[in-house]
């Protein structure tokens, strides 16, 4: 496995883990289990269930800032639209 597509298969499926189980629930072991890895390689790429934890996070906020982002940028241009009915739409989404 390469080593960034491993980082994120042990972030996917450590999310679904958490997501069915409960953070407290999971063990590292259990990570590795459904990745197909030994529990000592997931050390390789994150110190321990808190760093991953911490990490899943933060890509959740990145990806939040970014439709953040693009709904702003949106809203500046949508003069055409009508801003009241976009805010509408923002808010839905």
């Amino acid at each position: 496995m390469e080593e960034k597509n491993t980082r994120e298969i042990i972030m996917q499926e450590a999310l679904e883990l958490f997501a069915i189980k409960g953070y407290a629930a999971v063990s590292m072991r259990d990570i590795a289990r459904a990745v197909g890895i030994r529990p000592s390689s997931i050390y390789h790429h994150f110190k321990g269930k808190q760093e991953l934890f911490d990490a899943l996070i933060q890509k959740a906020n990145d990806i939040k800032n970014s439709l953040q982002e693009v709904f702003l940028n949106a809203f500046a241009k949508s003069e055409a639209v009508g801003q009241e009915a976009f805010v509408r739409a923002g808010m839905f989404f």
